[in-house]
């Protein structure tokens, strides 16, 4: 279960990065257009921890998964 978790946490990393890189946007610029700190933005970028349901769910438009 903890291999799971940790396998969909840096994917969901990965794919934010990927996303932000694909729009052209530095994370300072993706902070600003979600409203969620740059310091959120990193930590989601180097899998330190995954944002939840409801932020994604709010941002769908910057967060296409």
């Amino acid at each position: 279960e903890k291999a799971l978790e940790d396998v969909t946490s840096s994917t969901i990393g990965e794919k934010i990065k990927g996303i932000r890189k694909e729009r052209g946007l530095t994370q300072k610029e993706l902070a600003k257009q979600t409203g969620l700190s740059l310091d959120s933005i990193q930590g989601y970028e180097q899998n330190k921890y995954k944002p939840r349901f409801e932020q994604l769910k709010k941002n769908h438009y910057c967060f296409t998964l």
